[in-house]
């Protein structure tokens, strides 16, 4: 409970440690919104501005559909693993369990990829900065970007990145006590509003000083196509209403709509249960204005020839596009990156637990060895798929599918028929 709840001051009874509507309002907006954020606007430039609204409203829809099955099955249940067993008997347990162990897999993997691509600017622009390693011979600006992002090890590089973020998450996993995760968890609500802000920002100066064209329809670029040939022309840039890059939008959309069984624990500690379904429908709410706002205005921001050149194409993780010496951009990467390192320090601990418990029937371990391979088990795909494929909006888009279709649509439907 303490990992996903957004306390908000005054709204939490100093007797009975109950919430409020505000504090279940926020926490459900917060477990879903955050970082995730960065890929929106380049899954909007794939699927079009309007296709892409639609899409977004429509999978609302579902998602609180689904999000309802989950609160009327649970009834009682403060784990929805009791739930499935109750429904299904001990296939239930072990299907839930095996499902919620591979739904928490895509987080780590994409947060894992996330931390290193902020991480690494940062990094490279404290080396520059030391004389370790050789600064840029013209001056910089905000459409070189941060590099190249391909595996790399002749010289410091992402590739290199990764390992440290490996490392890093190794080290943190051996420590037992993750109350300094939790309290940096707690501002994640003001760097998720960094975030927006910064989105809205671009989103506005372009609005008001780009001049952009407009088109209705936007077909899927040619397999093997280069990037010059999928640019629309040298000029203003081209708002396409509909594009048939929809999937990523819809595969995000899988993971950033998922909160089903980890509301359990948010609205169960209500003060007025009364209000549950009321407050996670306008948790949702606010998550769809985010999504729909972000990605509108980053479609808009993000395209802006005065500041990232001719031509320029929207990057999966819009931090990329911007220089190191980009100041706006290292705030917010580094806001970003300790976000990214709580909520991650967080899930990981929480993905070594259901790990134990589903092998051993405990979620803790006295073994220093068998914690060791457990984190190294959870995180040596992460790392290797960080390191061969740093696309993190396709790699969301696919295992977003993937795990928005088991917990989302799949799971809470079949045990909402059943009873």
């Amino acid at each position: 409970q303490e990992l996903i709840l957004t306390k908000i001051p005054g709204d939490i009874d100093p007797c009975t440690g109950k919430q409020g509507s505000l504090t279940t309002i926020f926490s459900v907006w917060n477990a879903m919104v955050g970082t995730g954020l960065l890929t929106i606007p380049w899954a909007f430039s794939q699927s079009g501005l309007a296709f892409g609204l639609l899409l977004t409203f429509i999978a609302f829809l579902i998602s609180f559909q689904t999000q309802y099955f989950v609160m009327v099955t649970a009834g009682r249940d403060s784990d929805y693993t009791t739930t499935m067993q109750k429904t299904f008997g001990a296939r239930g347990w072990y299907a839930g369990m095996v499902t919620f162990i591979l739904v928490l897999t895509v987080p780590i993997v994409l947060y894992t990829q996330l931390l290193a691509q902020t991480l690494y600017p940062i990094l490279k622009l404290v080396f520059e900065h030391q004389g370790l390693i050789a600064a840029p011979s013209t001056p910089p600006s905000a459409s070189q970007g941060i590099g190249n992002l391909e595996m790399d090890f002749s010289q410091f590089s992402y590739s290199y990145t990764c390992i440290i973020v490996f490392v890093a998450l190794m080290l943190l996993g051996q420590l037992r006590d993750q109350s300094v995760f939790v309290k940096i968890n707690t501002f994640g609500v003001v760097f998720t509003i960094v975030i927006i802000s910064f989105i809205f920002y671009m989103g506005i100066h372009g609005l008001r000083t780009q001049h952009f064209n407009y088109d209705l329809y936007k077909e899927r670029p040619a397999k093997g196509s280069s990037v010059a040939a999928e640019s629309f022309g040298a000029g203003d840039p081209t708002i396409f209403m509909v594009s048939m890059g929809y999937p990523h939008l819809l595969g995000i959309l899988g993971g950033g709509y998922y909160l089903h069984n980890i509301s359990i624990p948010i609205y169960k500690n209500s003060k007025q249960p009364k209000n549950n379904l009321r407050d996670i429908f306008l948790g949702y709410f606010l998550v769809f204005l985010s999504y729909s706002i972000c990605g509108v205005l980053g479609y808009y921001g993000f395209q802006q020839p005065e500041v990232f050149g001719e031509n320029v194409q929207i990057q999966q993780n819009f931090l990329n596009m911007f220089d190191l010496y980009y100041m706006p951009a290292v705030f917010v990467r580094v806001c970003t990156f300790f976000q990214l390192l709580a909520a991650t320090a967080l899930i990981f601990a929480c993905q070594r637990g259901q790990i134990l418990q589903f092998l051993t029937g405990s979620q803790d371990t006295d073994s220093p060895f068998a914690n060791f391979l457990v984190s190294f088990g959870i995180l040596i795909g992460p790392l290797i798929l960080a390191v061969v494929y740093p696309h993190v909006g396709r790699l969301a888009g696919i295992l977003g599918a993937f795990g928005g279709f088991l917990v989302i649509y799949l799971l809470p439907t079949l045990t909402y028929l059943k009873q």
